[in-house]
């Protein structure tokens, strides 16, 4: 385990709650998992986008976290190590079409394939699609976003 110590590891959302079980037995009692993202710094949530650990630590702790906000700010200046992956045409017909942001229809790509709209597609369609095959994959993609915001993800 020395890579999580380094934070070298990916860690997903049962290692974390296996994480509070091992350690609450270890200090005699339950612990939050928020506990986990204690100091200053950010945590990558993927290889374009950091997070300060008061927003992880606030969601986790089941807060009201202003997603785009955060996404916004990290748009015009990167302080603190905090990256943004940008928000392309894609992101932003898909949000038209979504009746959402564009922070959000990003939020949303990230949670599930860890990437943006546009590179996820890009990376489907390979590098010799051409516009037909990307629209139709994005329209694909965009269902699944609508799926994930409809159902409060």
């Amino acid at each position: 385990m020395v890579e999580l110590e380094r934070g070298q590891l990916a860690i997903s959302g049962t290692l974390l709650f296996l994480l509070t079980q091992v350690l609450g037995d270890v200090k005699g009692h339950r612990i939050r998992m928020s506990e986990l993202f204690e100091g200053a710094g950010s945590v990558e949530l993927n290889s374009a986008t950091d997070v300060p650990t008061e927003l992880l630590r606030n969601a986790v702790d089941g807060d009201v976290v202003d997603w785009g906000a955060f996404r916004a700010e990290s748009t015009h200046a990167a302080p603190k190590g905090i990256t943004h992956t940008g928000t392309g045409l894609a992101e932003e017909r898909a949000a038209r079409r979504l009746g959402i942001s564009p922070a959000d229809v990003d939020m949303h790509a990230n949670a599930l394939w860890g990437t943006t709209l546009t590179e996820h597609r890009d990376a489907l369609a390979g590098p010799n699609a051409n516009g037909q095959t990307r629209g139709r994959i994005t329209r694909q993609l965009i269902d699944q976003i609508r799926d994930r915001a409809d159902s409060g993800g």
